[in-house]
């Protein structure tokens, strides 16, 4: 497997998570381990801030249908976390489908078809947002 080459320094992409983080009002230091992947998908060019919001790539390990697609994830309104009312408090990968359907506007099933690489950026972005 090749190495991906990166399009942005990392110090670039630190000051753009931080950016996101203050614009967001998230302490940016609490999950260290999604930082760092959030962190190396910005360098990478697959994650870029947009506006005050992250926009993500979809690779191309996921199906032809997604991708290549460019998801925006906006910070979650009150009918995103109606979305998870459904669902039982066991029922983890339901809620957080529910979640990302709501807050990018696509169909549960959608999120299902992605490769679970992608599904962590997403997954990484709404937790930080939650």
């Amino acid at each position: 497997m090749g190495e991906s080459k990166n399009v942005m320094p990392r110090e670039l992409a630190e000051s753009e998570f931080a950016k996101w983080a203050e614009i967001h009002d998230i302490d940016g230091e609490e999950n260290g381990k999604g930082k760092e992947l959030l962190i190396k998908a910005l360098e990478n060019g697959s994650l870029v801030l947009e506006d005050g919001d992250f926009v993500y790539t979809i690779s191309t390990r996921s199906p032809e249908n997604c991708a290549g697609e460019k998801l925006r994830l906006v910070e979650p309104n009150v009918r995103a976390y109606m979305a998870m009312d459904g669902y039982k408090d066991t029922d983890s990968i339901h809620k957080a489908m529910a979640m990302a359907s709501a807050v990018c506007a696509k169909p549960m099933r959608w999120f299902s078809d992605l490769a679970g690489s992608d599904w962590k950026i997403i997954s990484v972005v709404l937790s930080f947002l939650l």
